[in-house]
């Protein structure tokens, strides 16, 4: 994971992941610190555990065929840009689906998912062959006060995906590729992460 940018880390150099900041990425991708291993965290495995479920549910409550697991698709054209989402969902076009659990009551779709699946919209439509949607759907499964399904949808535009390209090919360049380390920002702060690269 080190040696390619991922839809999991984009909103962590955007600044808008709470749990990892841009230091984070920095550190990890430049082989200065290894990433986290949070498998054994109990939401991160039930989040795994339920993604094939929400993914049939979703399947089930639209009719439509949801290709998953998927492998790791790679920019042709920047190999260090990589996306795996969750599943497809097929029809005369293509859309994307990224399922998720959360212990929040979303009303839409979080800032910080819709930067994750623009990201996987720009790489997979660079890598596999077919026409996607500006559409990606995100069935949810809260567990707030209680538990309950229900599919949000963010349809993005050309103007935003270019944007998210280019802020992250920026990143890349400047802190991986050059390797300079980012400024401490308040995400940083927030996420511990300035900790981290200053342990003393």
């Amino acid at each position: 994971r080190a040696s390619y940018l991922g839809s999991g880390d984009i909103a962590a150099v955007l600044g808008l992941d709470p749990w990892r900041g841009p230091i984070d990425v920095w550190l990890e991708h430049t082989h200065r610190q290894p990433r986290e291993d949070i498998s054994g965290r109990l939401d991160v495995a039930l989040g795994l555990e339920l993604e094939g479920f929400l993914l049939d549910w979703y399947a089930r409550d639209t009719g439509l065929r949801v290709r998953h697991p998927l492998p790791l698709c790679q920019h042709p054209a920047a190999p260090w840009a990589c996306a795996t989402p969750d599943g497809v969902a097929e029809a005369r076009s293509c859309r994307i689906v990224e399922a998720k659990t959360t212990a929040e009551r979303w009303e839409s779709v979080p800032e910080r998912i819709r930067y994750q699946v623009a990201w996987q919209l720009v790489v997979v439509r660079a890598c596999s062959p077919g026409t996607y949607e500006l559409q990606v759907d995100v069935p949810t499964l809260s567990f707030f006060r209680g538990r309950y399904y229900h599919c949000l949808s963010v349809t993005l535009s050309e103007d935003f995906l270019t944007e998210v390209w280019e802020r992250a090919s920026a990143w890349w360049q400047r802190h991986v590729v050059e390797d300079v380390p980012p400024e401490i920002t308040e995400a940083d702060i927030r996420a511990g992460s300035a900790v981290r690269l200053y342990p003393h």
